[in-house]
């Protein structure tokens, strides 16, 4: 085999593979059960439900909150369901036409990357919501709390931020 044929094999197989992975995240989400979709952390999937309320209250009570800081990171919190809603319906059109494309014999990447693109502008939007819902939720921490905050992040692997 030369180079050219081995390359054109890695990039089908990592095609292959990627979407493979696309494939499984949306059809999760296409079934629409919270136990599936809590392993996607993407722009627009968010805990809910029971699932947030249970972080939400080991959060408190890990960062010792007061109920006035409680009471202002629900309202962040409702405002950014309320902005997020905006988009719900979109959404919904964006994952059943990956759903199609996914389903389909062949994959048609130019249909996908077109499709992506429509949709740039409600994901770099969505992802500004989550941005602008963290910050305003750190920014109701006292400067300690922010600290725990931090290394409990640190701790877990997470980025910072």
């Amino acid at each position: 085999m030369n180079f050219k044929s081995m390359s054109k094999i890695k990039k089908v197989l990592i095609s292959s593979v990627l979407c493979g992975m696309l494939f499984n995240s949306y059809s999760g989400m296409a079934q629409g059960t919270p136990e599936k979709m809590h392993h996607m952390q993407g722009a627009f999937q968010h805990e809910s439900g029971p699932q947030m309320k249970r972080h939400f209250k080991k959060m408190a009570k890990y960062l010792e909150l007061t109920e006035e800081q409680k009471t202002q990171m629900k309202a962040i919190r409702a405002d950014a369901k309320a902005q997020r809603s905006e988009f719900k319906e979109s959404m919904s059109g964006f994952h059943q036409q990956v759903k199609a494309l996914m389903q389909a014999e062949t994959f048609d990447e130019q249909a996908f990357s077109v499709l992506q693109s429509q949709y740039q502008g409600n994901f770099q939007h969505m992802a500004l919501i989550k941005a602008k819902t963290k910050h305003a939720m750190f920014q109701v921490l006292t400067a300690e709390q922010q600290e725990k905050m931090q290394a409990f992040k640190e701790k877990r692997g997470k980025r910072k931020g």
